[in-house]
């Protein structure tokens, strides 16, 4: 019952470090193959034909619910805020061996002026650009010194991408409350918000001007 405590205690107090940047997006390299595959399939129905050099993106992965995009378009009338997502778990009906060609797409867009556009672009490359690994986390029992696991639970995985002289991009998952993630996580969900309903946006440039001060305070 004592040890069953402790890795409670221990899978509770991984989660509660506080997120205040993103980590790098580990790439081909750092991945299982199905992992691979599956990653693909999402860049495929999702963001196949948007813009390669993104102004501001992000790929949403969720445990149990569908997989989105939400992004910041420019085209020939200016910017656009575009969320999109399938019908379907791309996850679920890969694994059920399932062809993806002919699930629907959901797509919301609604216009955005420049100012807004530049804003959400240099919250997202700075964000990028700070990514960092987290450093371990160690305790001490019995006299000895062990190395946290890192352990999550369900939740959401964020790929955040920015162009600017070449691609970067970084993730988080589910930030804690009151973290530095947890506020560009709300950016995010009132990105995917306002692309099919205006009224979020003074919400959402209330909360882009509190972040950009954030971050280029540091």
């Amino acid at each position: 019952m004592k040890i069953l405590i402790f890795i409670l205690f221990l899978i509770i107090s991984n989660q509660a470090i506080s997120q205040e940047y993103l980590e790098p997006e580990t790439g081909i390299f750092s991945t299982y193959q199905f992992q691979n595959e599956y990653y693909s399939l999402v860049k495929k129905y999702l963001t196949n034909d948007l813009s390669e050099q993104p102004l501001a993106r992000a790929i949403v992965i969720p445990s149990f619910t569908n997989e989105y995009v939400v992004t910041v378009e420019s085209d020939s009338l200016g910017y656009i805020i575009l969320f999109r997502t399938l019908y379907k778990s791309i996850y679920q009906e890969n694994i059920k061996g399932k062809s993806l060609e002919n699930i629907d797409k959901i797509e919301y867009k609604n216009r955005i002026d420049k100012e807004l556009a530049e804003q959400l672009h240099e919250i997202f490359y700075i964000s990028v650009s700070q990514a960092r690994f987290s450093k371990p986390e160690y305790y001490i029992r019995n006299g000895k010194r062990f190395r946290n696991a890192s352990i999550k639970g369900d939740g959401e995985n964020y790929y955040l991408s920015s162009f600017e002289h070449g691609i970067r991009s970084a993730k988080t998952w589910s930030p804690n409350e009151g973290t530095r993630m947890s506020k560009i996580v709300k950016i995010v969900e009132l990105m995917k918000a306002y692309s099919y309903d205006t009224k979020y946006g003074n919400e959402l440039k209330i909360n882009v001007q509190n972040y950009l001060q954030i971050i280029t305070n540091d």
